[in-house]
């Protein structure tokens, strides 16, 4: 009974449960008294009755508090403490069907979603670096700096596009340094051809 009364019945059904105990304790002080009134009863009998249904409510208030209000209470707690960014310690009264069990289930469900939160939290971070030393060696020039260890899902899209990126410009950078060299080898061996004008220019330059 105090297992079901602690675990499984709703709280109103506790209070209800609370009520009924209540309204029977006064229900016996009653008829004590009636039985006291009506002469059937020594007044002793209506002292005893008082005082057996005075201790019997005051001591079920208490143990309805522990039975209540203590897992309540502790659940409140845990929450706090999972507000404040506690994502290892354990959530209480886990077993209970009552109002209690589902706000664990939903702490758990919280808990989840904080990892996964502190999780990509961390993982930006790490971007946030890589991201920071890749654009910086490519400002100084370097072509052959490439990202690795980006972490996966979509951040390593980011990583592929600037490697790819990177590459072609370090290939264009190739084709150029090419033409240079051509272009100066050209140079070298017949210096007058940068000098001399090309066939429009001439044929320009002898029209009237």
């Amino acid at each position: 009974m105090l297992n079901w009364f602690t675990k499984d019945a709703p709280i109103r059904q506790k209070f209800m449960v609370l009520a009924a105990a209540g309204g029977m304790l006064g229900a016996v002080n009653l008829l004590a008294a009636t039985l006291v009134w009506l002469g059937s009863a020594p007044p002793l009998t209506g002292v005893i009755a008082a005082l057996v249904t005075i201790t019997a409510v005051t001591g079920m208030l208490l143990l309805a508090r522990t039975l209540i209000c203590d897992p309540y209470v502790e659940t409140v707690v845990r929450m706090e403490a999972l507000a404040a960014g506690d994502l290892t310690s354990p959530f209480p009264h886990a077993d209970h069907t009552d109002c209690v069990g589902p706000m664990s289930t939903a702490m758990t469900t919280f808990r989840s979603n904080a990892e996964m939160v502190r999780t990509a939290s961390d993982h930006i971070e790490e971007v946030v670096e890589l991201l920071t030393e890749a654009l910086n060696r490519l400002a100084e020039g370097d072509l052959t700096h490439r990202i690795s260890g980006m972490p996966r899902g979509e951040n390593q899209r980011l990583a592929e596009a600037f490697n790819a990126s990177v590459a072609k410009a370090r290939d264009h950078d190739r084709r150029c340094a090419g033409d240079r060299e051509r272009r100066a080898h050209l140079v070298g061996r017949n210096p007058r051809r940068l000098r001399r004008p090309c066939l429009a220019q001439r044929t320009a330059g002898r029209q009237p």
